[in-house]
């Protein structure tokens, strides 16, 4: 069976984990991989931004379970992108303060999201 945690420990304590998917991981003993968290519920929705997809970014112990992710995530209608072990969710929900942050508290609001650009490699 796959968890897949799109949670985010806001202001609820993990310990001794240092992330909720963690946390899920040891209770459940499931293939947990962390993806769709670092964003708000209209870009869930519609991950369409100008006709270029927004990224989720996923990671997790089992390769095969990130493999059903990613392609879950594709058909969506995301890029995804898989930021390595579930040693990296903390990464992933402080990514995803972040956008709280922004969105609510600085008053920007949730039609935005994080987007990974990048340049061609040098020849």
């Amino acid at each position: 069976m796959i968890i897949i945690d799109a949670t985010n420990p806001v202001n609820t304590p993990t310990d001794p984990f240092n992330s909720g998917a963690q946390a899920i991981a040891a209770w459940t003993g499931g293939k947990v991989v962390k993806a769709f968290n670092t964003t708000g519920v209209a870009n869930l929705r519609n991950p369409n931004y100008n006709g270029k997809a927004i990224e989720t970014f996923i990671c997790g112990g089992d390769a095969a379970a990130k493999a059903t992710v990613t392609q879950l995530g594709e058909e969506l209608g995301f890029r995804v992108v898989d930021v390595g072990g579930l040693a990296n969710a903390m990464l992933l929900e402080n990514l995803a303060k972040l956008w709280i942050t922004m969105a609510y508290q600085l008053g920007k609001g949730p039609h935005f999201a994080f987007t990974l650009s990048e340049r061609s490699k040098p020849a």
